[in-house]
């Protein structure tokens, strides 16, 4: 499926080599762009956009360290959305023709209204967990693990089979790992062990984020309906 609006799009990784198209497909866009022969300096400028935490800064470090072979960051990188906050210093990815790279915030809708997108961006951290609620967030992606048949999390957390329950889940993730609390009861007045949940949702959310589940489309539904009203058929790998 292609979007007639969209032009010179890259599907790439900080994990593999495609990683080297991008900068080389942007200079072209530059020299090929009509409106390149203004005014102003020689230097060519790129700016790096998306929703947070989606690993605009790893790009711009990546490109930077792969042109010029040396190690180090040259922007600020965090496991938490939002670590960039402002326009950042450019930094040069090309010496000829002399090319830089800004940073970026992320950049969403003022509000989010729509439930299902907010808990997918929250499974893929482009929002923050306590936004939402760690529980309710691992809850939502245990759902569609379920509902799609992904069930290489059952192996993955030492678990004998799947499970709907998000109780069930995080006290065994909780057990395996040790994860317990002492809790003052206070009607009797003693002490009392509780299975820290929200360490067991953080765990769980950490391993979908790593890919210890697979590869797994959280857009599935989405797809399904659009395929069958356009009657083209979508294969995912």
């Amino acid at each position: 499926m292609q979007d007639p609006s969209l032009s010179d799009v890259l599907f790439t990784s900080c994990l593999n080599s495609s990683i080297k198209k991008v900068l080389p497909k942007c200079l072209e866009v530059i020299e090929n762009f009509p409106r390149y022969e203004r005014g102003g300096g020689a230097e060519r400028n790129i700016i790096v956009i998306g929703i947070p935490n989606v690993g605009k800064s790893s790009l711009i470090n990546h490109i930077r360290n792969n042109r010029f072979k040396i190690s180090g960051d040259a922007t600020r990188v965090g496991a938490l959305p939002g670590v960039t906050r402002a326009l950042q210093t450019k930094v040069r990815v090309n010496q000829d023709p002399l090319t830089y790279v800004w940073d970026s915030p992320g950049i969403l809708f003022p509000s989010v209204k729509n439930e299902s997108v907010a808990l997918k961006l929250a499974v893929c951290k482009c929002l923050r967990d306590d936004l939402i609620g760690e529980k309710i967030v691992a809850d939502y992606l245990l759902f569609h693990l379920n509902k799609y048949q992904h069930f290489k999390y059952v192996k993955t957390l030492g678990l004998e089979a799947p499970t709907d329950n998000i109780d069930t889940l995080l006290t065994q993730i909780a057990v395996n790992h040790n994860w317990i609390n002492k809790v003052k009861n206070l009607v009797n007045n003693s002490m009392e062990e509780m299975p820290n949940k929200k360490q067991a949702s953080t765990y769980f959310l950490m391993l979908f984020r790593k890919g210890k589940f697979g590869s797994i489309n959280l857009y599935s539904d989405e797809l399904d309906t659009k395929n069958k009203t356009s009657g083209k058929i979508l294969i995912t790998i």
